[in-house]
């Protein structure tokens, strides 16, 4: 489901919460009209209103509170209170607001994939939607049931399209994986999810105590199958996934700035933003990945080959998800690992540019890069030689060295967050 960019559908997020609603506020609604007296003497719209808070608050405490459903509920209020008062929300206000709401009792939440995607993504879509207004004669204004057809499978498109390139920087900072054809699938998976998945389960719930549920659940199922098997489908197509591996943070906060930049101005001034955008992007494409690392935790060592590819060596079994994560991490589908043995042996490895590598444990070698691996073990240092001793092995117990662009130094150290040249 990620892989095919469809993850957001089985988190709880603004589609399902406003959805549910949605279906709170119209078949209440519906259900108060068929009393005449209660049509004539309530204020029904008012009481629908406030049932579709009231029902939207269970299903986000059923839901568990994540971060996308929080920001989905705020606004959502923030939205119905504006109606029964007679306003018409602002949603870039609803928005800021929900986020002030979210970060003044946890502020930490910032750094968390799930509230950067969702608040950027509606960011996106609030000022995408601007533009789509404005040049909304370019589909015609013709009118119909084909027309209605039409400007829906237009404006899901473009939503999508939006929705995706805007939140790839994003994706590939924390996943480092972009879903190329995310676009096709939410095509399919978004009008399955908003016009029959959610009123079906929702609907199933309500008649689940006169048992009535069981057609409904299967009609639902089917549904489900639809989306997993397209799913499926789109990940077996060729170049399905760009694997791109780890971005820099500065390039991620200058690409954040340059989208507030364009979605917050409103004079020709906001075209800036794209500029600045373009700048981050052009910064990750050329994002340097590391020539060696060496995980000193799980005795791990990875050299990029000449194919520019990260090879290991390791003669313990390396956990699953570090393999896992090492291989994301580098931006490639699977890594080769050599049998070697790395914990208390001394080894040389040959680099792809002629250099050589050692670790050493009992006694110094004659190696371009020297890792020293034994707290008891002492070498001297030389102008032609990088020393990397145990003292920082042990304090941060993971080094990597990149391609440094610096006359006197070969290479750049990067120790966890620490960089030394």
């Amino acid at each position: 489901m990620r892989d095919s960019g469809v993850a957001h559908i089985l988190s709880v997020s603004g589609l399902h919460l406003s959805l549910v609603a949605m279906i709170f506020f119209i078949s209440s609604r519906v259900l108060m009209n068929c009393s005449n007296h209660l049509a004539y003497n309530v204020n029904i719209k008012f009481i629908a209103a406030f049932i579709s808070i009231i029902g939207s608050f269970l299903y986000l405490q059923i839901s568990g509170c994540n971060i996308a459903a929080m920001r989905a509920f705020i606004m959502t209020v923030i939205f119905i209170v504006a109606m029964m008062l007679g306003r018409a929300p602002y949603p870039l206000r609803s928005l800021m607001i929900a986020a002030f709401c979210i970060l003044i009792f946890s502020p930490e939440y910032l750094f968390h994939p799930s509230f950067q995607l969702s608040f950027v993504v509606v960011l996106c879509l609030i000022s995408g939607y601007e533009f789509y207004i404005k040049n909304k004669y370019i589909l015609g204004h013709s009118k119909g049931i084909f027309a209605s057809i039409k400007m829906y499978v237009f404006a899901n498109i473009y939503s999508s399209f939006t929705a995706s390139i805007i939140t790839a920087p994003y994706v590939i900072y924390h996943f480092y994986k972009f879903a190329n054809y995310s676009v096709l699938m939410n095509l399919i998976a978004v009008p399955l999810m908003s016009f029959f998945i959610m009123p079906l389960a929702l609907l199933s719930i309500i008649l689940m105590p006169l048992s009535l549920d069981m057609f409904l659940l299967k009609t639902l199922s089917f549904f489900i199958w639809i989306i997993i098997a397209s799913a499926d489908y789109i990940v077996q197509l060729p170049y399905s996934i760009w694997r791109v591996g780890h971005i820099s943070s500065f390039s991620l906060v200058l690409f954040t700035f340059g989208l507030f930049w364009l979605c917050l101005w409103k004079s020709r001034m906001r075209s800036i933003g794209f500029l600045i955008m373009g700048l981050s992007v052009a910064m990750m494409l050329n994002h340097k990945k590391p020539n060696i690392i060496y995980d000193h935790n799980i005795n791990v060592l990875g050299i990029k080959t000449k194919n520019n590819e990260l090879e290991l060596y390791s003669q313990n079994k390396t956990p699953k998800f570090t393999l896992n994560y090492w291989t994301s991490w580098y931006g490639q589908k699977e890594i080769k690992i050599h049998d070697k043995k790395i914990k208390q042996v001394d080894q040389v490895f040959t680099l792809a540019n002629g250099d050589t590598l050692s670790l050493n444990y009992w006694k110094c070698s004659n190696a371009d890069i020297q890792i020293i691996t034994s707290k008891k073990l002492k070498c001297p240092a030389s102008p032609s030689v990088m020393l990397i001793n145990n003292e920082d092995i042990w304090k941060y117990k993971q080094v990597m060295l990149y391609d440094n662009d610096s006359s006197t130094n070969k290479y750049r150290v990067k120790y966890s967050d620490v960089d030394r040249k």
